[in-house]
């Protein structure tokens, strides 16, 4: 309900991911990368099976309106050049514009934690 009275943008988005060996926490700051960040790093991690730093890490997209999108500059020209056939405006944005994603998930022994180098941060454990 709060989100729908103040806007998601004006909401930090945390999630978790519980399955039936414990939960994931995550969190994705960013306005309006907000959900789209946490997509992107849900299927990282889930579906193209990378390590929690490795799916916070991986270049993200944006979608802005209608067709005007951002990319990371790791993502090719390959796929930049596909986007732009297919009708999309790619705009440039700088590094902060893609969101700051922090994660920790429970292992089999312990934990692993991930923190973005979009953002200052840092997993560390003791």
């Amino acid at each position: 309900l709060l989100g729908l009275l103040l806007g998601p943008a004006r909401l930090l988005a945390e999630s978790g991911v519980k399955e039936s060996d414990g939960s994931r926490p995550t969190g994705l700051m960013g306005g309006g990368v907000q959900a789209q960040g946490h997509v992107q790093f849900l299927l990282n991690y889930f579906v193209f099976g990378m390590d929690v730093q490795a799916a916070i890490d991986a270049p993200r997209f944006r979608h802005y309106d209608k067709q005007r999108v951002a990319l990371e500059p790791p993502i090719g020209d390959g796929v930049r050049n596909a986007l732009v056939a297919m009708g999309h405006v790619l705009i440039e944005q700088p590094t902060i514009a893609f969101g700051g994603a922090q994660a920790i998930v429970r292992l089999p022994k312990g934990y692993a934690a991930g923190s973005d180098p979009r953002k200052d941060g840092m997993a560390v454990g003791y």
